[in-house]
């Protein structure tokens, strides 16, 4: 099933019906979720390609003088530098960058920004924070975690929930004009 449908409860891959009873006993289907399945590395990678694109469409921007990705134990922080006359345009930098987030969590296999279907961001002094989340398996994958960004079942959850998840913090700067 694609991933944009707009069901919002747990989605389950599409089976072709199959005339030929050869096709419905082959080990074909296995084959196809294992080969879905994404290992830890790559699921990383991605997110890393995720990141990359807020940074990209920040640096982008006309009035942004530069902006420096970091990784840490929280998460992720991209801080971009504004000068004080143009800190008119800051938010739309900001916009930019939580555009580009869910444009390359779209455009990913298996990333997701975390309650992307309700308030995907939160709004902070200096910008703003998201989730993101990957998934290795799409047809596990607890859809409420991803689509609201929780699930009211936790470790209850019958669904697998994001086998990586990270906080990415977005924060443009307002340079100090120089005396």
């Amino acid at each position: 099933m694609s991933r944009n449908s707009a069901s919002g409860g747990h989605r389950r891959a599409g089976v072709k019906a199959s005339t030929s009873a050869a096709a419905a006993t082959s080990a074909a289907p296995a084959a196809a979720a294992a080969a879905t399945a994404l290992t830890p590395g790559e699921l990383l990678k991605q997110l890393t390609v995720v990141v990359a694109a807020a940074a990209a469409a920040l640096a982008g921007c006309s009035h942004i003088k530069c902006a420096k990705t970091t990784e840490g134990p929280r998460g992720w922080s991209i801080v971009a530098k504004i000068a004080a006359e143009d800190a008119h345009h800051k938010e739309s930098a900001l916009a930019a960058a939580r555009e580009a987030l869910l444009q390359a969590a779209r455009q990913s296999s298996c990333v997701y920004v975390l309650g992307h279907r309700a308030q995907p961001f939160m709004s902070t002094p200096v910008g703003f924070a998201s989730s993101l989340g990957a998934v290795a398996d799409e047809s596990k994958a607890c859809w409420s975690m991803i689509n609201q960004g929780f699930c009211r079942k936790g470790c209850a959850c019958r669904w697998e929930h994001p086998a990586c998840q990270t906080t990415v913090n977005v924060m443009v700067q307002v340079e100090r004009p120089s005396p």
